[in-house]
């Protein structure tokens, strides 16, 4: 088995080859990401969505199709990259992949067939098993009512798409 650095390195040529099309605008945050990233990024604004749970923040985009983090929001994304280093990426951003919903009040981690590359990132495994450890310590700052709107959301927008691997 590969090692978590080892595993990074291929997740970030994976990324590279897909062009970065998972970076889109309107990504879910919680309201401690959305401040944080507010502080650091002056011209960053949030948005938000709201579900029968409640509501959760977004990251709002002027460009319809891309991330505001994104430098160059044409093309491939990744050429020119993500202006956030990984550690201050939210959670769903440096999860992916890797994402998450709320089944009877757990989290429970998958890989999403929405990326290109889903069955090669299937295959690092040091990565997964530290990326869940990293975001369920995360996920401890986030309200309730944010992880299951985040749910709500995430299954109408994944509607009819495959989860690859389910880790609890």
């Amino acid at each position: 088995m590969s090692t978590y650095n080892e595993d990074i390195k291929k997740l970030g040529k994976l990324c590279a080859k897909c062009g970065g099309q998972c970076c889109e605008p309107n990504v879910s945050i919680s309201k401690e990401e959305c401040l944080e990233l507010k502080s650091k990024f002056k011209d960053f604004k949030c948005g938000t969505r709201n579900s029968s749970y409640g509501k959760i923040h977004t990251m709002k985009s002027d460009n319809k199709k891309v991330c505001f983090f994104i430098e160059k929001p044409e093309g491939k994304h990744l050429e020119a990259g993500c202006r956030m280093e990984l550690e201050e990426r939210p959670l769903s951003c440096k999860l992916f992949p890797l994402t998450f919903l709320i089944e009877n009040g757990k989290e429970i981690f998958y890989i999403s067939d929405l990326c290109p590359y889903a069955k090669d990132a299937i295959k690092l495994k040091s990565w997964i098993k530290e990326a869940v450890k990293d975001a369920k310590m995360d996920l401890k700052s986030w309200k309730k009512s944010e992880k299951l709107t985040r749910s709500s959301i995430h299954r109408r927008i994944h509607k009819g798409h495959k989860h690859l691997i389910s880790l609890e």
